[in-house]
């Protein structure tokens, strides 16, 4: 009895290893490393599989991650089968700081074609490298509400009409002139009214 819960202890051991075999040789084509979205700088050692059944060949290459025109740069190709070995040593100092893509391309001899990528890959040699999680920019800020103080009026004085009489200094010297006139006018007058009572009485 003993025997067997060795016997079973032993296959227990085994299974594990023998389950990562298998999966290791599981045809795949992928990319491990780097991971979409990381930050590189130098020389970064590119990881994948191209194990693929009926591979032929291989092919990787990198572009802008904006490339409205298609443009790829080789890198490195092969015509060997691998599984989670490095497929290319990528110089990032050669080329400027931006956002790149990384294309696996795996051909097989029934002239299938495979392709995994991997995106958003932040080259950052010579500028200031980011979070590999960047916090959301806070778009909706809410600002104190101010009150605007109340303002003293202004007054703007409205000029005044022109007057029409406008009296000129000769106009009040022949004014004077002919008041006084009248005055003695009217002496003269009453003098002689007077003198008319007195003499008819």
């Amino acid at each position: 009895m003993a025997w067997l819960c060795g016997l079973v202890v032993l296959l227990a051991a085994a299974l594990p290893a023998r389950a990562q075999s298998v999966a290791a040789i599981v045809p795949r084509i992928e990319i491990l490393e780097p991971r979409p979205g990381q930050a590189l700088q130098g020389s970064v050692r590119i990881i994948g599989s191209t194990n693929i059944r009926n591979f032929h060949y291989s092919e990787l290459a990198f572009a802008y991650q904006e490339n409205p025109t298609d443009t790829w740069f080789l890198l490195a190709e092969s015509d060997q089968g691998v599984v989670r070995e490095v497929l290319a040593v990528w110089d990032t100092t050669t080329i400027t700081d931006n956002d790149y893509q990384l294309r696996l391309t795996v051909l097989t001899k029934d002239n299938q074609t495979h392709v995994y990528m991997v995106e958003r890959l932040r080259v950052r040699n010579y500028t200031a490298v980011e979070t590999d999680t960047p916090e959301p920019r806070q778009r909706n800020r809410v600002e104190a509400e101010t009150t605007p103080e109340p303002t003293q009026p202004t007054f703007t004085p409205s000029p005044l009409p022109t007057n029409p009489l406008t009296l000129h200094p000769r106009d009040l010297t022949y004014s004077a002139l002919k008041g006084a006139g009248l005055v003695t006018l009217f002496f003269v007058v009453g003098s002689l009214v007077l003198a008319l009572r007195n003499r008819s009485a």
